[in-house]
């Protein structure tokens, strides 16, 4: 065996080691997104797959306690104003209208119609004069 030989082992054997690093790497990356995988070390994930799962789960939770107290000062607070109204003697159980619909009146849609007519033949007046 020569020289030669031996460098090509030797990198052969660094490609072999740095693919298995690799492939662990990738076994690892795959384990947080697929339940079950297995990395190439043989060691299960099911372990670590269940346990983010209850940390999301606990998060979810967390979050809507804390929504619910919200909504409960909320609450709290809008009963405090429909009181406030009640003995002021506005009614506080009458529910939100929405805005007014402005209406335009028959007279008035003409007078706009004709100025834009009026704003469109000038339009149309000067292009003639420019293509002529």
């Amino acid at each position: 065996m020569g020289f030669g030989s031996e460098l090509s082992e030797r990198s052969q054997n660094q490609t072999e080691r740095s693919r298995a690093t690799h492939n662990d790497q990738l076994g690892r990356q795959r384990s947080a997104f697929w339940p079950g995988a297995v990395t190439s070390s043989g060691a299960a994930t099911d372990v670590d797959y269940l346990r983010r799962f209850h940390e999301h789960i606990g998060a979810i939770k967390r979050e809507e306690r804390k929504l619910e107290k919200q909504l409960g000062r909320l609450q709290h607070q809008l009963n405090g104003v429909r009181s406030a109204a009640k003995a002021l003697g506005g009614s506080a159980n009458r529910e939100l209208t929405g805005v007014k619909k402005r209406v335009l009146s028959a007279a008035g849609r003409a007078k706009i119609a004709a100025a834009a007519r009026r704003r469109w033949a000038k339009v149309r007046a000067k292009a003639r004069k420019m293509a002529a």
